[in-house]
């Protein structure tokens, strides 16, 4: 028996449900629900780490022809990127209650497909100092917690 079927704020039972039938309904650590990752634990890591995860996805399949391509600009690399991976990436992001952990996590996808798109390995980073600032800066990008924080404005202007 883990952890939180023993531990609970209200002694909820959270074993599996069985019914009169003999069916039983599992209790999962995790489900999708309205395309968002609800965990067990109620924090939003699993969701956060499901974005990162589908973004990751949309990222390696523009890779080659619009990311790492040097046919297509940096202008063009950047909207799609905000258009496509980012949108991906912060989807649901409106109700997240962040941790340090989880921003971490985010800024370093960001990051990593920021100098992946300006042709910077992280050897580049250290033989040549480039910092990333300079990096979002050439692809006229913004920091992840800005991207996330006018969704959460965004959103709260429509409560």
């Amino acid at each position: 028996m883990s952890y939180l079927n023993t531990h609970t704020y209200d002694n909820a039972n959270l074993n599996d449900i069985r019914l009169p039938s003999g069916n039983v309904i599992p209790v999962v650590d995790r489900a999708k629900y309205l395309g968002s990752m609800i965990s067990r634990d109620g924090t939003d890591a699993v969701d956060v780490d499901a974005r990162i995860g589908a973004a990751t996805k949309a990222f390696g399949s523009l890779s080659k022809l619009v990311f790492r391509s040097d046919g297509v600009s940096a202008a063009a690399k950047m909207e799609a990127y905000v258009a496509i991976v980012l949108a991906i990436l912060i989807y649901g992001s409106e109700s997240w209650c962040l941790t340090a952990e989880m921003r971490g996590r985010l800024r370093r996808f960001h990051h990593q497909c920021a100098r992946a798109m300006c042709g910077v390995s992280m050897r580049h980073t250290r033989e040549y100092r480039i910092n990333t600032v300079s990096v979002l800066k050439v692809l006229k990008l913004r920091s992840i917690e800005t991207y996330v924080r006018r969704r959460q404005l965004q959103w709260a202007g429509h409560v």
